[in-house]
């Protein structure tokens, strides 16, 4: 049912569990837009919090961000 003020917005939904790839690929798509000289703390709460506004699990998130940066070695 939509509301006045969703009139026309997709429906936003929560990730699906077990959807973590979507994650992992919207992390290493952010990266590579991060400044190089961007703080690994700062860059971890950036990565976390996009994906928490997203709808992913705290778990989920910083699991997915600690082995991106680890990879990335940042």
């Amino acid at each position: 049912m939509e509301t006045p003020g969703t009139q026309g917005r997709p429906a936003r939904s929560r990730p699906v569990p077990g959807d973590e790839q979507a994650a992992i690929d919207l992390v290493r798509r952010k990266l590579r837009s991060m400044p190089a000289d961007l703080d690994r703390t700062k860059a971890a709460r950036r990565l976390v919090d996009l994906l928490a506004r997203r709808g992913y699990s705290p778990t989920l998130a910083y699991a997915v961000v600690k082995a991106e940066l680890a990879e990335a070695d940042l």
